[in-house]
């Protein structure tokens, strides 16, 4: 039966283009995933953190200006371990959500296609070394993680992502009840899911401080401000400073100043005597990831 193609996936403004080798198992364009990790040289980025037999090269064909299909060089695609050490030899901030993503999406709507088994009989070689060494690492964090760690949630997530590195060292995964406990959510303060409501009804783009797409940084002053510009009625700041450190989805981080992407957007056509200061004091939050697909 002919192997049906994969189609991209798409995150945080980023494609990664996924196909199948010749005997069916998945591929990732490792110019996507580079792009997406912040590695400025990909091919360096590949020939530097995976092993040659984990690299697939593949022609990829492109629309020329007139509409007509071009040939172009080979392209490096790398498979699943070659794709688990780009990830874990990224320092870019996005690197966990991109982790927590492909743990959460990727891999599971590319298994439901039944043409992809992490258990079927691998044909590449055993992983060098420092591969192992950095997989092994790897896996201590996220144990580590998982024993802090009580949101029943998350810890699926880490653990999924503890099973990956677990069958790429070919070591046993421990259960998810041996590792740390859970803790019963508490149901949300209402004040708490009133706040959370009106963001998401004005919307991160006025309210949002953050580049990071990985954090939402809020202003309590300027949250109230444009509230009061909208009608919208909310409670004095004083309560929500009192309730919103108990926020779990999203989840509070910590209170900090933040360079301000909305200052920023504010002061490239204001006046001088009009310009905001670049910094402003937030209340961060860790976004609800995307629940897998369905």
């Amino acid at each position: 039966m002919q192997q049906q193609e994969l189609l991209p996936f798409e995150f945080q403004g980023f494609t990664l283009r996924v196909e199948r080798d010749d005997d069916g198992e998945p591929v990732f364009h490792a110019g996507d995933l580079c792009a997406m990790l912040g590695y400025a040289n990909p091919r360096d980025a590949v020939a530097q953190h995976v092993e040659p037999c984990d690299v697939v090269k593949r022609d990829v064909t492109y629309p020329d200006a007139t509409g007509k299909q071009r040939k172009t060089q080979l392209e490096n695609w790398v498979r699943e371990p070659g794709l688990w050490c780009l990830i874990l030899g990224s320092h870019a901030a996005n690197a966990l959500p991109i982790r927590r993503w492909v743990t959460a999406e990727v891999l599971p709507a590319i298994r439901k296609t039944g043409g992809y088994q992490t258990q079927t009989k691998s044909k590449t070689k055993p992983l060098a070394i420092p591969h192992l060494l950095t997989l092994h690492g790897e896996s201590r964090k996220l144990m580590q993680e998982l024993k802090r760690e009580m949101n029943p949630a998350i810890r699926r997530t880490l653990h999924a992502q503890l099973e990956q590195c677990c069958l790429l060292t070919n070591i046993p995964v421990p259960a998810l009840a041996d590792i740390g406990r859970e803790l019963v959510p508490e149901p949300v303060p209402p004040l708490v899911a009133e706040f959370w409501e009106t963001y998401d009804f004005l919307g991160p783009e006025l309210l949002n401080h953050s580049a990071n797409p990985a954090l939402i940084a809020i202003s309590l002053p300027h949250f109230a401000q444009v509230a009061a510009e909208h009608r919208i009625k909310v409670a004095p700041m004083v309560e929500y400073r009192r309730s919103l450190g108990l926020s779990a989805s999203p989840k509070f981080i910590e209170i900090k100043s933040v360079h301000s992407v909305l200052h920023a957007r504010h002061n490239e056509s204001a006046p001088l005597n009009e310009r905001l200061p670049k910094t402003v004091k937030c209340w961060l939050f860790e976004p609800v990831q995307p629940p897998p697909p369905s």
